[in-house]
């Protein structure tokens, strides 16, 4: 499974987002999926790129080039480079051979640098071939992440599980926010449906893989249909819950009968317009 992971790169982040980021990167190399992270060095990126590390897992890092010292064709762009070191070769001294205990395959560790002058490349990257997501806490850059692919799984567009590990109640206000537009009729997905939250790096991971085998197999989810406004068929355009085939043969049914009122009126029209041409004759 290849989990696309997105959480804070602050030095600053407390240490209980920290130590659950690094229970999310054991967990993920222990069940042998792949985690795809920002590639940061530093707080929930940097913990979960070394629980992973430790675990030995794979990792992809991706990473805009205004955080390295190099741009995607290799020239230099300063001096700090901020990706985790797990992303540099490691190299043995002297030419010395890996010892008889090390593992028979290689973990991977690649690292992809965006460029352009915003993070849409990057954002594209990170999601790109992957199962699933994976949120741990972090700021506005992982707020901006996470509303946009709950955004595009509310819509359809895809459907990717999303799961936010809400240590210590981080997300909760986001839980709360998302039940509250619910209750006021502004989803037209269940709250559960867009984002899901689990307190645990293991219950995230655990979540995810349930979801993940579920797709494909599953029925289309039920899609609520938001409009109040009543017309003079019995209130056929009422709210109401119904699945995606039964809600999309509604609408044939009353597109059928509008386009055969407005085919039936203009033929009236026409009919009466000859018959007073021939009277006037």
């Amino acid at each position: 499974m290849r989990v696309c992971c997105y959480g804070s790169s602050s030095a600053k982040t407390p240490a209980a987002y920290v130590e659950e980021s690094y229970k999310l990167g054991q967990v993920l190399a222990k069940r042998g999926h792949v985690c795809v992270n920002g590639a940061g060095k530093s707080g929930c990126m940097g913990a979960m790129n070394d629980g992973a590390s430790d675990g030995n897992g794979d990792i992809i890092g991706v990473i805009h080039e205004m955080f390295m010292g190099k741009d995607k064709s290799g020239r230099t762009k300063g001096d700090e480079d901020g990706s985790h070191s797990t992303f540099r070769k490691q190299e043995l001294p002297n030419g010395e051979n890996p010892p008889e205990c090390a593992p028979t395959r290689a973990p991977m560790r690649e690292l992809l640098i965006a460029g352009g002058n915003d993070l849409q490349e990057r954002k594209r990257l990170l999601v790109e071939n992957a199962d699933c997501i994976c949120v741990l806490p972090g700021g506005c850059g992982t707020f901006d992440e996470l509303w946009e692919m709950a955004c595009s799984r509310g819509l359809g567009l895809m459907t990717m599980p999303i799961v936010c590990i809400s240590v210590d109640g981080f997300y909760a206000p986001f839980e709360d926010m998302l039940k509250r537009a619910y209750k006021d009729n502004l989803l037209y997905s269940l709250p559960d449906d867009i984002i899901h939250f689990e307190p645990t790096a293991e219950k995230a991971v655990e979540w995810l893989e349930r979801k993940v085998a579920e797709v494909g197999v599953q029925k289309p989810k039920q899609r609520r249909v938001l409009s109040t406004s009543k017309s003079r068929m019995g209130g056929f355009l009422d709210n109401y819950w119904g699945d995606e085939e039964e809600s999309g043969h509604r609408w044939r049914l009353a597109l059928t009968f509008t386009t055969g009122v407005i085919v039936g009126a203009a033929l009236s029209v026409t009919t009466i317009s000859t018959l007073m041409s021939r009277s006037r004759k």
